[in-house]
């Protein structure tokens, strides 16, 4: 019989964490928890959220990547501030990386610095549909998914200083989906 906490599927990964004198104030559960979530979080994909103004949207993207493996989330701030909705996250931002900066321009410079490849959504002419991202992900530079605020998209800054453009293929009537969920769709 599989216990609670068993895992269909699931093997058990070699921890990028060694052990560490505060393991004793968890249990042994928990601590190996904490092991196999670090053993399956990358940094080869990560999210950028540009300028959004609805704080459930933002932070419902953090515990989405969160979920899905991804360590880090960059949000800028242009126009709009970033606060982190403790309801919605239900506690995600407490093991992610976030980084915020003022305007995008910054947030590609720190990215590039890093190696990243940028791809933004944009409805742009030639745009790669995200069926298609698999291609970029398995390249040797990680790679930054930028997403524009709900209401107009990325900006022209975005867009004009990325290295490419993908988008989400609509079957129906709507153009694009909320926020978080092209971001969900996405990953």
């Amino acid at each position: 019989m599989l216990g609670p906490d068993h895992v269909v599927g699931r093997a058990d990964l070699p921890s990028p964490v060694p052990a560490h004198p505060l393991d004793s104030l968890v249990t042994d559960k928990r601590a190996r928890k904490y092991r196999q979530v670090l053993a399956r979080r990358t940094e080869r994909l990560i999210i950028v959220v540009e300028d959004c103004f609805d704080p459930h949207n933002a932070t419902a993207i953090v515990r989405t990547c969160d979920a899905f493996g991804l360590q880090r989330v960059v949000v800028t701030t242009g126009r709009n501030h970033f606060k982190v909705n403790r309801k919605v996250s239900q506690g995600s931002h407490l093991y992610m990386d976030l980084q915020v900066f003022p305007e995008i321009t910054a947030a590609y410079a720190s990215l590039r610095a890093e190696g990243y490849r940028i791809l933004v959504t944009d409805l742009a002419a030639g745009a790669v549909q995200s069926p298609d991202l698999l291609r970029p992900l398995l390249e040797e530079r990680p790679l930054a998914l930028v997403f524009g605020n709900e209401g107009s998209g990325v900006t022209p800054a975005a867009s004009s200083q990325a290295d490419g453009h993908f988008l989400i293929p609509m079957a129906g009537f709507p153009q694009s989906l909320n926020l978080s969920v092209a971001v969900a769709a996405t990953l």
